[in-house]
């Protein structure tokens, strides 16, 4: 079982439009989505708790922002207390492309167990890409180079 973990601050049109999104792209059951709310300041849990009313989602309000790793642990805790196998932190912002993306994932998760994390390949709307798997920013990089660095994106490993 795989839970989808969406992460909304003062975002809740981004949000739902991402549920759908992730919905109609992928055989995934409503009731493997999770969004935190991270303490938004605006209409976003109310919102958001309409909508999950139609949709039968996981809604959960997060007291404080403790920030994004904080309110993306709170989805993965309350993943694991509820038996699911695999889950997905995904952006409000993200679009797929392509419908196969989770079950990749997951076979390379099943292909290889001391594998504990996993992620797709990210590009921007210009086609660069930017993943994890990229070698990290040197000293220059994160001073004189900044400017470079933000348009080509990080250098991938060979």
């Amino acid at each position: 079982m795989i839970s989808v973990i969406i992460l909304n601050y003062n975002s809740w049109k981004d949000t739902i439009n991402e549920i759908e999104h992730i919905h109609n792209m992928f055989e995934i059951e409503y009731n493997s989505i999770i969004v935190i709310d991270n303490c938004s300041t605006n209409e976003s849990f109310s919102k958001l708790n309409e909508f999950k009313n139609d949709k039968c989602i996981t809604l959960i309000k997060s007291e404080t922002n403790g920030g994004y790793a904080k309110g993306n642990n709170i989805g993965l805790k309350y993943a694991y207390d509820n038996g699911y196998n695999y889950a997905l932190i995904v952006n409000n912002d993200i679009e797929f492309t392509d419908s196969e993306t989770i079950k990749k994932l997951i076979s390379c998760l099943e292909y290889d167990n001391t594998l504990a994390t996993v992620n797709p390949d990210i590009c921007s709307p210009n086609g660069k890409i930017y993943n994890r798997d990229s070698l990290r920013p040197n000293f220059f990089d994160m001073s004189f180079g900044m400017i470079g660095y933000i348009k080509k994106g990080r250098k991938l490993k060979r």
